[in-house]
């Protein structure tokens, strides 16, 4: 099977031309009330066994964007990607309308993205 090749610069595009789609249309905030949610770690989302459901949250997503920018590292890009991740999906997921049922952040066996 041939590897499927993601452009960076086609993804920025896209993403760019769909954060003004929302920008024209009067969305420039999305208020999130319950920032805890479940995300496959990165490493899980590959496996041949079930993946293990982590708790994220969006305050730690905006967080750590942020400090990564501001480190402006060019040694990986996963933690950052991880996080953007977590934002997006969870602005997916309040226009939808999704459930505001969402996991309390928890310790233990469970791993906490941060």
């Amino acid at each position: 099977m041939a590897a499927t090749i993601i452009s960076v610069r086609e993804v920025r595009q896209l993403a760019s031309a769909l954060f003004l789609r929302m920008e024209k249309a009067g969305v420039d905030q999305i208020a999130i009330d319950q920032p805890n949610y479940w995300k496959v770690f990165p490493d899980d989302l590959f496996r041949a066994t079930s993946p293990h459901p982590v708790v994220a949250s969006v305050d730690d997503d905006l967080k750590d964007l942020r400090r990564d920018d501001a480190a402006r590292s060019t040694d990986s890009w996963w933690h950052s990607l991880a996080h953007l991740s977590g934002l997006i999906t969870a602005m997916a997921a309040v226009d939808i309308g999704a459930a505001v049922e969402l996991p309390a952040k928890v310790s233990g066996t469970e791993r906490i993205i941060s």
